[in-house]
């Protein structure tokens, strides 16, 4: 999932272990090159740490309790939003 934006250099230290797996990961030719590869595991950690299941679990539990409190319709509704992302990445086993 690379961009057709201008890349910019970083300087990076990485564990032979961890350079050994990328160049692993680049000659099974899943990437074209390191950079491809390190853009798509950060672009998969991200995705990841948005959909966190316990940030969306506890959503669910606010939405659940919203009630007992009276109701703020824009609370509401993002409450709503962040249960229904937290019951489909359940029910498609990401949870």
């Amino acid at each position: 999932m690379t961009t057709k934006l201008r890349k910019q250099d970083f300087a990076a230290r990485l564990s032979p272990e961890t350079l050994g797996q990328l160049d692993m990961l680049v000659k099974g030719g899943k990437f074209q090159n390191r950079t491809e590869a390190i853009e798509v595991a950060v672009n998969r950690l991200f995705d990841a740490e948005r959909r966190d299941p316990d940030r969306l679990r506890r959503a669910f539990e606010r939405a659940c309790g919203a009630i007992s409190g009276g109701i703020d319709r824009e609370a509401w509704r993002r409450a709503e939003a962040d249960r229904l992302e937290w019951e489909a990445a359940r029910n498609a086993g990401r949870r």
